[in-house]
């Protein structure tokens, strides 16, 4: 960065109910750290120490699960009974003595849950590596999830997180119903956007209801499909208007399936997020191949309020600094060896110690 110049993503952002130091996000980013009870240990604490230390405007944990039938991999933190409280109060207080804000991710795996006895679904779609398929949800068990949901946030709220990210991403269970590639019901959770769209607000109404207008809600949701992508660009700027509706501070766009792209490319999602921009009014930020502060400053410039890191972090937690100090990009190259370490109960980058 040029001297004398100051880059707009150290402008403030304010948001309906929160106000960023910067517009910088975290991607929330599983470590696979936690207990065989999904409670918090010393290791998470210290990697969220790190991450609070290093100016970034929001920072999203990695997903906790809401009930133990929706467990998405190994090591994942739990959000779904009091006994996850003092961990999880642990990693909001770090928050608190930063400028930092923090949001806890709530996720429920759906037919990808890797050790349900019986993975639910929104059709007997099978998304788990052992071939098991999914059983339907009958539209009488939806309750049951959005409670679940819904106590998460409360247990998320009590913590002390300034706000909770549900997750309508990655092929997890409510990324499931949103996706007519997974979603061929023909009950009033399906057959339209807004039927497929139903489970996520009913969910988003049931926190807001339960923690109060006040508390911010995110989201993270794909804008591609794996099925018929140009028609669910529609579909995709659909849901933000819902979400809107239904009250969501400001959604982060993420895609389907990343890894079989390229480990290099960059602004992958950038192309249709500006499009998306343009048909909504609801906050976003943008996730998906961004390294360089050019790229940051890119994504901005095409009306999009946060650029949204995961590996970066990875590898520099204290990237914000640096890269308001000079540091043209992040040092990350996109190798994924960091993903790869996770069933080892760690996360770390192979080439770089954290803030080296």
């Amino acid at each position: 960065m040029s001297k004398g110049r100051v880059s707009p993503i150290a402008e403030p952002l304010v948001l309906p109910h929160l106000v960023l130091q910067n517009r910088v996000v975290r991607s929330a980013t599983a470590n696979g750290m936690a207990d065989e009870r999904g409670y918090v240990t010393a290791p998470q604490v210290e990697l969220y120490r790190r991450l609070t230390a290093g100016e970034i405007g929001l920072i999203v944990t990695g997903h906790c699960f809401i009930c133990p039938e929706g467990i998405a991999s190994p090591g994942q933190t739990g959000i779904h009974e009091p006994g996850c409280l003092p961990g999880l109060a642990e990693i909001a207080s770090l928050a608190g003595g930063s400028l930092s804000k923090m949001a806890v991710q709530l996720n429920h795996a759906g037919a990808k849950a890797p050790f349900a006895h019986q993975p639910v679904g929104p059709a007997a779609i099978c998304l788990r590596k052992d071939g098991k398929a999914a059983r339907l949800l009958e539209a009488g068990e939806m309750k049951g999830i959005v409670e679940a949901f819904v106590q998460a946030a409360l247990l998320g709220k009590q913590a002390g997180f300034a706000g909770v990210q549900v997750h309508l991403a990655h092929g997890y269970l409510l990324s499931q119903f949103l996706d007519p590639l997974y979603n061929t019901r023909e009950d009033g959770y399906g057959r339209t956007a807004e039927g497929r769209f139903r489970l996520a607000g009913e969910v988003l109404e049931g926190i807001k209801a339960a923690c109060g207008e006040a508390f911010p809600v995110f989201v993270k949701m794909n804008i591609t499909t794996g099925g018929e992508d140009d028609a669910f660009e529609e579909d995709a700027a659909a849901y933000l208007n819902l979400l809107a509706d239904c009250g969501v501070e400001a959604a982060e766009l993420s895609g389907h399936i990343v890894r079989k792209r390229g480990n290099r490319d960059r602004l992958y999602f950038l192309e249709r997020a500006a499009r998306l921009r343009k048909k909504t009014s609801l906050p976003l930020m943008l996730v998906g191949g961004i390294r360089t502060l050019g790229e940051m400053e890119q994504v901005l410039a095409a009306g999009i309020q946060m650029v949204s890191l995961c590996r970066p972090f990875i590898c520099e937690p204290d990237l914000v600094p640096r890269l308001l100090g000079g540091q043209e990009g992040a040092r990350c190259v996109g190798c994924e060896q960091c993903f790869a370490r996770t069933a080892e109960g760690v996360r770390n980058c192979v080439f770089h110690r954290p803030n080296e």
